[in-house]
């Protein structure tokens, strides 16, 4: 949790997260049936 940065709401923090993941599952070549579970 280093990463993270001290001041951030937590709302914001899992949006970062979000974005963070959303963006590693466009570029790593996942399967769309696995892409799709990640977001469930």
């Amino acid at each position: 949790m280093a990463s993270r940065q001290p001041e951030v709401p937590e709302t914001k923090a899992s949006e970062w997260r979000d974005n963070k993941r959303r963006e590693a599952a466009c570029i790593s070549p996942v399967h769309p049936k696995h892409h799709s579970a990640l977001f469930t």
